[in-house]
């Protein structure tokens, strides 16, 4: 039997990945492609997600592939660092009825010459170059002089980087990213991609922290408030420009609204469109978080108060809002929508802070009643 090993830290597998394995099968003629995933390496930096989210990931990509096995030998190895070396030799020694090849991208070519043991790997397999766009020179030279075999396949030209990053998510198996938003992965990576400073990633974990406090509370969705809280200010520091071209494009309504509140509007955009979160919950409550609206469900009215009264925050009447917010979801998201316009009025006058959080002071604070 013909088999393919395909090596990798897989996080997070993703749509190429897959491809890779489709053309080993179908077009190449490799009778199975086994998966030998990496172990966590504790030099790597935090975005290295844990063993079990990277398994469980790659097994929803490949649960119709039955010729598609993973194979644990570098997850269960106490060898650190785990060398190609010693996983080929592990398989040739195990396995000596089948004949094996590795795959690898073109992106391990500079690298390859120098890893552990190369010119017994040659005997022992062939590695076989998986190409998802044109080489330059220098990787042809490589490729020649190491007499390598190439397969073109057919790619979309998605990374693991640009995954945890939030890039190109409309490439990327549906599958996985649902996995990703339900288990809040790459969070810290994808705020900083956005451009969030420590500071503000600082308040977006405490926001989510009091959404959980409060939905507990509550009763109310924890797994929705705490996505809601922890990414209510992903576009926070875009810019204005930036901002009206999203919501021109999915919401032309609010695009009147004051700069200061349009972040709400297009991280909650952002999120369905871009990074395809299917939490409709989340995405609205995350729309509301600065002005809110008629209609507030109790989970827009728990982001809306945790954005005020997280525990960074410091102004003369937060402390009783905290209270406020033990004992009365209502009645806090009603003190917290005065205080806000009252701060709105003072800073940037009644003509200046946007017709939605007036609508929502109106109704809530005012009791004024909107007749269709």
């Amino acid at each position: 039997m013909k088999i393919a090993l395909f090596g990798g830290s897989f996080n997070p597998f993703h749509t190429d990945h897959l491809n890779i394995i489709k053309h080993a099968h179908n077009q190449s003629g490799y009778d199975e492609v086994w998966i030998v995933p990496t172990n966590q390496n504790p030099l790597k930096p935090d975005n290295m997600c844990s063993n079990a989210h990277r398994l469980a990931m790659i097994e929803l990509a490949i649960k119709d592939l039955k010729y598609v096995k993973i194979d644990l030998v570098e997850i269960n190895s106490d060898q650190k660092p785990n060398y190609t070396f010693d996983t080929i030799e592990y398989f040739i020694n195990k396995y000596p009825e089948y004949n094996f090849d590795f795959i690898i991208g073109s992106d391990n070519l500079e690298t390859l010459e120098s890893w552990k043991g190369f010119e017994q790997m040659k005997e022992w397999v062939n590695f076989i170059v998986f190409i998802r766009e044109s080489l330059n020179p220098k990787f042809k030279s490589i490729i020649g002089n190491l007499k390598l075999k190439c397969e073109n396949f057919l790619a979309v030209n998605l990374s693991s980087t640009k995954v945890r990053k939030g890039e190109d998510l409309n490439l990327q198996l549906p599958v996985i990213n649902k996995y990703i938003n339900e288990n809040l992965l790459y969070v810290q990576e994808r705020m900083i991609h956005q451009g969030l400073d420590q500071k503000r990633i600082s308040h977006s974990f405490n926001v989510a922290e009091k959404c959980v406090e409060l939905a507990k509370n509550f009763n109310v969705d924890v797994h929705s408030a705490e996505y809601a809280g922890l990414f209510h200010d992903i576009t926070k520091f875009w810019s204005h420009d930036k901002h009206l071209n999203l919501i021109k494009k999915y919401a032309p309504r609010l695009a009147s609204e004051p700069m200061p509140v349009l972040h709400s509007f297009s991280g909650s955009l952002f999120l369905q469109n871009m990074w395809n979160v299917k939490d409709l919950k989340a995405i609205q409550a995350i729309g509301r978080h600065t002005v809110g609206a008629v209609d507030m469900t109790p989970l827009d009215m728990i982001v809306f108060i945790a954005d005020k009264i997280s525990v960074e925050r410091d102004y003369p009447m937060v402390d009783d809002l905290r209270e406020l917010a033990k004992k009365d979801l209502v009645e806090c998201f009603i003190a917290c929508v005065e205080n806000q316009y009252n701060v709105a009025l003072t800073k940037h006058s009644l003509n200046n802070i946007g017709q939605q959080l007036i609508i929502t002071y109106n109704h809530w604070v005012k009791k004024e009643q909107k007749w269709n």
